[in-house]
């Protein structure tokens, strides 16, 4: 009986000792999932959630992925912004990091052309501030460009 009752004792604790590793490494791929950025010249980038924790260290990386790139200027003066791409919204800066994103997420960057760096054309639309090409709409919408290697600027209205 003693022999019996051992045996049992041994067997429950194999059972929760398989049982604790399997949840806890469900919940570790869970937890470690990156989101995945597109940043402004089309490089796809996972970001770690544990390991980039605050928008200053997100910025800061930004900064050495384009250093010596093209948009490095505009990087360093902060005109750009991450958006989600299925639900075209723009994801805050002032959103705390914890809440911005969740893990698998896929997110977009886009340059922030300034209404100093657009040439206004005597009929009402905007050209692009790089290659002066035509807009089709005004100020009132966003302009997607596609300039050389980057795959999206933006002209926002709104930012001053």
């Amino acid at each position: 009986m003693q022999k019996t009752f051992l045996m049992n004792v041994v067997i429950y604790r194999a059972v929760l000792s398989i049982q604790g590793s399997l949840l806890g490494s469900l919940e570790r791929t869970l937890i470690q999932e990156p989101f995945i950025l597109e940043d402004a010249i089309g490089r796809l980038c996972p970001v770690h959630l544990q390991f980039i924790c605050s928008w200053e260290a997100f910025e800061d990386v930004l900064e050495h992925r384009f250093r010596g790139l093209q948009g490095h200027n505009m990087v360093l003066q902060k005109d750009w912004i991450i958006h989600e791409p299925s639900t075209c919204r723009d994801i805050s800066r002032n959103t705390p990091w914890a809440a911005a994103f969740l893990p698998g997420q896929k997110v977009g960057m886009d340059l922030v052309f300034r209404k100093q760096a657009v040439i206004e054309m005597p009929d009402g639309t905007t050209s692009c501030p790089s290659c002066k090409a035509p807009s089709k709409s005004g100020y009132d919408r966003g302009v997607k460009w596609q300039v050389y290697r980057m795959v999206y600027c933006r002209l926002d209205a709104n930012k001053k």
